[in-house]
């Protein structure tokens, strides 16, 4: 086996701490590196190389798939098939409107004046056409039957700070109604 070429190993000594049945030879990589490797995987196949074999396959493969000769070099992320269709386009899209955390309906509204991650909370967009203006900071809006996918707006209330609307639950709790509605207000 000595100084037979298997891949980029070329075999050179035996390893001492091998056993009858499975032999262990030191290889040197054409790389330069220097490994213990098993007879079965050098006559197999199953060993090629220490490894650098691997990364510069690999590393050939994505300059293909990343470079000017893809075919979706140059284009835009939802452009792209491989990416799937994005918000109309998909099967799955309802019109921008999701359930959210918390259980409140958010609208997709990338030009919203206050959206982060352009959606915004669908009670909050209702609200504020209500009013013809955008809320102010401190502002709640509650939702009267406790419902916080019910947005007709019939259903909101608008408070001018969280603290009213603390004491809008309270005063409810103390007098054991769970959800206000507009025949039960609480007096």
């Amino acid at each position: 086996m000595i100084g037979k070429e298997y891949g980029r190993w070329t075999v050179k000594t035996l390893d001492i701490s091998s056993t009858k049945k499975h032999k262990k030879w030191f290889c040197k990589c054409s790389c330069g590196n220097i490994s213990s490797v098993y007879e079965t995987h050098l006559k197999s196949g199953k060993s090629r190389s220490c490894g650098c074999l691997i990364r510069e396959l690999t590393s050939a493969r994505n300059k293909t798939l990343t470079g000017p000769k893809n075919h979706n070099w140059g284009k835009r992320r939802e452009e792209m098939s491989q990416w799937g269709k994005r918000r109309e386009m998909s099967s799955s899209w309802k019109g921008g409107r999701t359930l959210g955390g918390g259980g409140y309906i958010l609208i997709y509204s990338p030009d919203y004046h206050n959206s982060t991650n352009k959606y915004v909370f669908e009670h909050i967009l209702i609200m504020e056409q209500m009013l013809g203006r955008p809320l102010q900071p401190g502002e709640v809006v509650h939702h009267c039957d406790g419902d916080k996918t019910h947005n007709q707006p019939y259903n909101l209330r608008l408070f001018a700070t969280g603290g009213e609307h603390v004491k809008f639950h309270a005063k409810l709790a103390k007098d054991g109604i769970k959800t206000w509605r507009p025949n039960r207000w609480p007096k």
